[in-house]
């Protein structure tokens, strides 16, 4: 008798102390997941669940958590389970779940449970807005994965990428197996109970029969105590330019010369501004730069806005337009090596299946204007954040990171090899960027209108873009002009824009003896 009480207060005893446990436990997970640790609250709230699987408050927690840490199947099979056992889901439940299936590219599922959340959610719910816009991107998501392309994409493997972020990819100017990047590594991440956010660094890696073999801290003692990210290199690989800041929202643009023996760097006089809202600068040919802001008279969000170098100076940025810009975010931009191809990153819902996507646009200097952008779609796009999009020189393929869900964790660099060669990067434009486009064809009129000749003895030879309302000042001045339209163009070019071109031609052509030009003759040439 003695003895079976002994075993009962024992017992009793034992379990007291693993209920104590439990709630230690539970309240230590909780003030993780408050923190957004969600490694460490995972960690607090598994043994709970071990002893207790009933327990659908812990399990709710680990289905948040395992999202965050990017276990998408882990977290389906937890917030499924309460969804199981209650009967009537919250709307942070609906939330997660939707943002689970959105994350896993089931778009359906997705928007049935982003629905049933705005069903129950307060009408002051600050997530309602954000949840419509991903609605929309889950639409557009339908119809990407209906049309996605044969392009590969693959992650660059755990020697670049790790659970933390690695951003930009840059390539090397002289070593087309040799990549940059940035990368706040984890080195520095946590000791003891303390959390210390790591800084980015500027990292390279070799690539060895299409494997990448580990990763280096770049010397030249660039990386510090502050975040460091590399944006380009000049042609020849001698200049560096790179952002350096405390925190990643404000700093400033510096350049590395390596042909001084110097260790030190000096600030790239440009308009880029912190303070303004400026970020991810982009250089074009040393004197173009193409940066996204938030400053005042954008159309919302991140606007895209370029400047160039005019007489020794920086010109007052620009807004890229309407026809880049919306009301929401567009950022990270990269132009191709002939200067009219502009990629870029949005999250319009209209444009967007998840966060940010990675967009290209045309520019078309016959009405120096942008395309319509068009979205890269799927596998270079995913339900996540796409950017830092960057073409290798040959055009085969190009690298970009992405925080979607089935990397590693945070944001990895990324791989695409193309099914065809993106012409632009080894085709050189007259003139070299889309910005000079206007100031190159009123400087041929001038030199046109300027030419001493005797009236009715020359033929004109007038570029298509130059404008009737140019030409009518020729006209009053040889008013028996002959004009010549020649529609130049480029056979491995053709399929971008000699057709354009050529049937742009004709429709002049129309429009000039509309406004009383009788002898016009177009001419196809091709170079």
């Amino acid at each position: 008798m003695f003895r079976v009480l002994l075993i009962s207060i024992l017992g009793l005893i034992l379990a007291s102390q693993a209920l104590s446990q439990d709630a230690h436990d539970f309240q230590e997970g909780k003030k993780q997941f408050i923190l957004e640790r969600y490694s460490q609250a995972i960690r607090s709230f598994e043994p709970i669940k071990a002893i207790t699987p009933t327990n659908h408050e812990v399990r709710y927690f680990l289905g948040v958590s395992y999202y965050y840490v990017d276990e998408l199947e882990l977290a389906k099979n937890e917030l499924t389970q309460c969804l199981n056992h209650q009967k009537s889901p919250s709307e942070d439940l609906c939330f997660y779940l939707a943002k689970v299936y959105h994350s896993n590219h089931e778009f359906i599922q997705a928007v049935k449970y982003y629905k049933d959340f705005l069903r129950k959610a307060e009408k002051n719910d600050e997530r309602r807005l954000m949840v419509k816009s991903e609605i929309l991107r889950c639409v557009t998501g339908m119809r990407i994965l209906g049309n996605r392309n044969q392009n590969i994409v693959e992650n660059l493997g755990e020697n670049i990428n790790s659970r933390r972020d690695e951003i930009v990819p840059v390539l090397s100017p002289n070593d087309p197996a040799k990549l940059y990047f940035s990368a706040n590594k984890a080195s520095s991440l946590e000791k003891g109970n303390s959390f210390q956010e790591p800084n980015f660094d500027i990292y390279y890696s070799y690539s060895n029969n299409g494997k990448w073999t580990g990763n280096e801290q770049i010397a030249y003692s660039i990386n510090t105590s502050e975040n460091e990210v590399l944006l380009d290199f000049d042609s020849t690989g001698s200049t560096m330019f790179f952002f350096r800041s405390p925190i990643l929202t404000r700093g400033n643009v510096l350049t590395k010369n390596f042909d001084v023996d110097s260790a030190g760097q000096i600030d790239f006089r440009d308009p880029f501004n912190a303070q303004k809202g400026d970020c991810t600068p982009y250089l074009f040919n040393q004197n173009t730069l193409i940066f996204a802001s938030r400053r005042a008279g954008g159309y919302g969000g991140l606007d895209l806005y370029w400047t160039s170098i005019q007489n020794g100076v920086w010109s007052e940025p620009q807004n890229l337009g309407k026809a880049i810009n919306t009301e929401f975010d567009e950022t990270s931009p990269f132009l191709s090596s002939d200067g009219r191809i502009l990629y870029f990153s949005s999250n319009h819902p209209r444009r967007s299946m998840g966060g940010l996507d990675i967009f290209k646009s045309v520019f078309y200097d016959e009405i120096e204007k942008w395309s319509e952008p068009h979205n890269l779609e799927y596998p270079i796009n995913s339900a996540g954040n796409d950017t830092d999009f960057r073409l290798s020189k040959d055009g085969k393929l190009a690298y970009f990171s992405s925080n979607r869900k089935s990397g590693f964790g945070g944001s990895d660099i990324y791989g695409c090899f193309f099914r065809e060669v993106q012409r632009s990067q080894f085709l050189k434009s007259n003139p070299a960027v889309f910005w000079e486009v206007k100031e190159y064809k009123e400087r041929s009129l001038k030199d046109l209108i300027n030419l001493n000749v005797k009236e009715q003895e020359k033929l004109y030879k007038v570029q298509i873009v130059s404008g009737i309302e140019q030409l009518e000042e020729l006209k009053a001045k040889f008013p028996n002009l002959k004009v010549e339209l020649p529609s130049n163009g480029d056979k491995t070019h053709f399929t971008i824009r000699t057709y354009r071109v050529v049937q742009s031609a004709y429709l002049f052509k129309k429009d000039l003896i509309r406004q009383g030009f009788e002898d016009v003759l177009v001419s196809e040439v091709f170079e």
